[in-house]
């Protein structure tokens, strides 16, 4: 298979696509382009930017991560040397406000179900 790399990410993804389509399991896909593009923009990989939002989050001790492969938790770990900035936080928060969700995802939370955007 033929495979290009993601911007400055140095990710290497199919020239078919980046595989948003079912980015999230029903995330909207005009959040998941825009949080592409944002984490693109930051010369990150969009789930080096979805944990270190988390991790950069007030009151966050510990953002927790699982992956499937050494090679997904060697590009989540270099997460751990990066700080995310006021412009990159405003941008996310402007997609998904605070308190709120895209999609119902695992969501068993009953004060949840009624903020999805």
């Amino acid at each position: 298979m033929d495979y290009r790399v993601l911007g400055r990410t140095g990710v290497k993804i199919s020239p078919i696509g980046p595989g948003s389509e079912d980015f999230g399991d029903g995330v909207p896909p005009i959040v998941a382009a825009k949080i592409i593009n944002r984490a693109l923009d930051a010369g990150i990989t969009p789930a080096q930017l979805g944990v270190l939002w988390c991790k950069d989050q007030p009151g966050v001790t510990a953002a927790l991560i699982g992956t499937r492969k050494v090679e997904h938790l060697d590009d989540l770990v270099k997460v751990l040397e990066m700080t995310l900035d006021d412009s990159l936080r405003e941008a996310c928060d402007k997609l998904v406000p605070p308190g709120s969700a895209v999609c119902d995802f695992h969501n068993t939370a009953g004060w949840m179900k009624m903020k999805l955007i």
